[in-house]
């Protein structure tokens, strides 16, 4: 496993503990380390589309890729392509219409739910 310099990354972030997050490229996930920056700002990129520069380790089994682990000096590393929707400014739906979907394709990332009546 070696280190590849100039790697670039553009994705989903789906979750964060406040100095790593998961990306979602193309259907693959990358593990993402931001080394310094402050949590809440990290946090913020949920379900934002980012290109992300850095360093980062191939995970491979024989030929394959298994993972990538990317790691950003800073947020200065960091584009935002498309800021996350803010949850309070989607339409309310109650539970029982996101059963209405067809599969998890037909949901939003976010959404705001209002009680049952």
């Amino acid at each position: 496993m070696g280190w590849i310099s100039g790697l670039k990354l553009k994705g989903v972030v789906h979750a964060s503990d406040g100095s790593h997050v998961l990306l979602e490229c193309g259907g693959e996930q990358a593990l993402v380390t931001i080394r310094s920056a402050p949590a809440l700002l990290v946090d913020n990129l949920v379900d934002a589309v980012v290109r992300m520069r850095g360093v980062g380790t191939l995970a491979r089994d024989e030929h394959q890729v298994r993972g990538i682990h990317l790691i950003v000096p800073s947020l200065e590393y960091v584009e935002v392509d498309q800021a996350p929707v803010d949850d309070f400014s989607l339409p309310t739906r109650t539970i029982s219409s996101l059963l209405l979907g067809n599969g998890p394709k037909a949901l939003r990332r976010r959404g705001q739910k209002s009680k049952v009546s």
